[in-house]
């Protein structure tokens, strides 16, 4: 086969025509996350959401396979053909090329479409591991065209793509749901086998944008998926009764070969990407960080975080002279949420350097940046006196505990000398308005020597994760 016999057949054959389909129809869904949770921030959030829509893709390309093989019959040629001295494998493989080549760029061009309509910036951090991702979504789409079309030659009739497209995309969204639904009782309910599935949902409960398919998944899924290519071309192309049974045997070995490769368990198909999670920093002094993945908030975070590292100068006796803001997690975390062994969204980490405000805004759901204006920068850089919350002090039901959450905010007040804005209440809690004003109060009352000295050792037990009342160590002395 040469190149102008493939060209020949991209022209002729169905193939193009549904990749523009499936890539046009891919916009449709992406349009209506837009609108529910605005433009994407990180490439793997993309990615990753793109793979969770191929309970609608996959479909498509199986009911595409379907039409194409029913060409030959509809043009009643299938006779003419087969009196020919060449063999069914060398006539059908230009037109199985053809469509898979159609389908991977399908995938591509969605993408590629995809970044456009929502992705600001547009050169937003691209890991590697999302390339494994794209490659086993193109795979998948190739797989499920080539079954399409053995099951075309078997039924040709013009009703069976859309049954299929129907019957795929409700079994496959039924498959999902039962998995997702089962998130909350823990991911090692569910064997790695299920990625043998298309479209099953991360239960690792991470955000997206932090997260990458893992080799071990990537390679067992790319694995089966060939196996079942392979399958639906021999399929395609046998002759006999005997030459099908044997064009089984591929997805039968497939199965066999990739279940042991793919992960025990389906909440270890994602792993944790350390480079988006790596800190970028100003080139500048006092530094100011982030994650990676957010630097294009590397701007904005800049003089909130130096006017909090003046008032920390300005106000207590030892002061930080670096920033880290992490919309998730800070880098250094091994225990990562969802683990089995971090508290709800606050992970435990080792003690902070006093000389480091690292600022950690715990969880970051699907497709979400910071919810915080940015004129409360400063107010949640200076929270318990310039230093992340601890896990210790997380409440029943995966909150913090409102008195240590006042203190907290009153620690805020003091150093930045004003009372605690209402739509900053909004974000946080309503309902600890009041203690952070009755601490605020208390605090007043005090020497300002001993306010000063209440706060710094407020701020150290948050640096050292150290237990005791939070409220008790602010409101040290005055009698109340």
């Amino acid at each position: 086969m040469n190149t102008r016999i493939l060209w020949t057949e991209l022209r002729r054959s169905s193939g193009l025509r549904a990749a523009v389909l499936i890539a046009g129809m891919g916009l449709l869904p992406y349009w209506a996350l837009i609108a529910a949770f605005g433009t994407d921030r990180a490439w793997l959030s993309l990615v990753a959401a793109q793979r969770d829509f191929l309970f609608l893709f996959a479909p498509l390309a199986l009911a595409a396979g379907a039409w194409q093989a029913r060409r030959d019959r509809s043009s009643r040629v299938e006779e003419l053909f087969a009196t020919t001295p060449r063999s069914r494998l060398g006539r059908v493989l230009p037109a199985s090329i053809a469509m898979a080549i159609a389908m991977c760029a399908a995938y591509v061009v969605m993408l590629g479409l995809w970044a456009a309509v929502g992705l600001r910036p547009i050169n937003a951090y691209f890991p590697i591991g999302a390339m494994g991702m794209i490659a086993v979504g193109a795979l998948t789409l190739v797989a499920f065209a080539l079954l399409g079309m053995a099951i075309g030659r078997v039924l040709p009739w013009p009703i069976v793509p859309p049954i299929l497209a129907v019957t795929a995309i409700a079994g496959l969204v039924n498959v999902g749901s039962t998995v997702g639904a089962s998130a909350a009782e823990g991911p090692s309910r569910w064997p790695g086998a299920y990625l043998m599935i298309p479209s099953v949902p991360n239960l690792t409960n991470n955000p997206a944008v932090f997260m990458v398919s893992s080799p071990q998944s990537n390679l067992g899924q790319v694995i089966w998926l060939i196996a079942l290519a392979v399958t639906g071309l021999a399929l395609f192309a046998a002759t006999s009764r005997r030459a099908a049974a044997f064009a089984v045997a591929p997805a039968v070995l497939g199965a066999v070969i990739a279940v042991p490769v793919l992960p025990a368990e389906l909440g270890q198909a994602y792993v944790l990407d350390r480079g988006a999670t790596a800190p970028v920093c100003t080139t500048d002094t006092p530094k100011v960080c982030v994650n990676r993945v957010d630097s294009p908030d590397l701007e904005q975070w800049r003089e909130p975080g130096r006017k909090a590292l003046a008032i920390l100068t300005a106000k207590l006796p030892t002061a930080p002279n670096r920033v880290e803001v992490y919309m998730w997690v800070a880098p250094d975390v091994t225990v990562l949420p969802g683990s089995g062994a971090c508290p709800y969204n606050y992970c435990p980490h080792a003690s902070r350097p006093p000389q480091t405000l690292v600022v950690e805004l715990a969880f970051r759901g699907f497709r979400e940046g910071a919810s915080i204006p940015v004129e409360h920068y400063v107010w949640h850089l200076l929270a318990g006196g310039g230093a992340g919350p601890c896990p210790d002090f997380v409440a029943p039901g995966g909150t913090l505990d409102e008195e240590y959450l006042a203190a907290r905010w009153a620690a805020a007040a003091w150093l930045i000398g004003q009372p605690l804005p209402q739509d900053l209440l909004v974000l946080a809690d309503a309902e600890i308005g009041q203690p952070t004003s009755e601490i605020l109060q208390q605090l007043s009352t005090l020497p300002a020597e001993q306010q000063r000295a209440n706060v710094a050792a407020l701020r150290q037990s948050e640096l050292t994760c150290a237990p005791g009342d939070r409220r008790a160590i602010l409101t040290a002395g005055s009698g109340q």
